[in-house]
């Protein structure tokens, strides 16, 4: 079995979307570079790029952390949301632990929670 070095693949994925990467933001990656303004070049990026399990965990974090900026800026264009399932859709089935946590954390803060 390979190893997979998620520091490597998550400089890779900085270096497509044009993201600063730095390792001591690792645990916080998809929280610390949330923007409410590339949700859906996110979830383009996610629906194109062939990911395996682990750069899917981090995108998708990026994609929902950055998609939930954009509903509490009351800015979420309708189409996202079918996106989004699209997205959702295509993440491996062992990330359903995810989102099964974000769905259980659903609030007036993480209202994306209701989403998924």
């Amino acid at each position: 079995m390979e190893e997979i070095n998620v520091k490597e693949q998550l400089e890779k994925i900085g270096k497509d979307l044009n993201i600063l990467f730095e390792e001591s933001d690792m645990q916080d990656w998809g929280l610390i570079y949330a923007d409410d303004k590339r949700v859906e070049e996110l979830m383009d990026y996610f629906i194109s790029n062939p990911l395996n399990k682990t750069m899917q965990f981090y995108v998708l974090e990026l994609i929902v952390y950055s998609y939930n900026e954009t509903l509490l800026l009351n800015n979420a264009p309708y189409h996202l949301q079918n996106k989004l399932a699209n997205v959702l859709n295509q993440a491996d089935q062992r990330l359903n632990f995810l989102l099964t946590n974000w769905r259980t954390i659903a609030d007036d803060d993480f209202p994306v929670g209701r989403l998924i």
